[in-house]
């Protein structure tokens, strides 16, 4: 009965890695994205792994960028407000 239920098992879960093409072709398609990017430090994580040391430098910069094209942002928004 075990022996059943386990070969069952196994050949659903062999044709859904079919139908969705299968973690190798999910791994495939995304290492596309090159290390040292804000891409790359993503791809680890869908990978589930650690980031590699110029992604995190990549991720670290673009969160610098961000916050500060924010507080720009914001500080644009409270001139223009004082102005009304």
């Amino acid at each position: 009965m075990d022996r059943a239920r386990v070969a069952r098992d196994a050949a659903k879960a062999k044709a859904r890695a079919e139908l969705s093409g299968g973690l190798d072709a999910k791994r495939a398609a995304v290492r596309r994205v090159p290390c040292g990017t804000r891409g790359g430090y993503d791809r680890h994580l869908r990978l589930d792994e650690r980031p590699c040391t110029e992604c995190r430098a990549a991720k670290a910069q673009a969160s610098r960028e961000r916050r500060a094209a924010l507080a720009a942002y914001r500080l644009r928004a409270d001139v223009e407000a004082d102005a009304l």
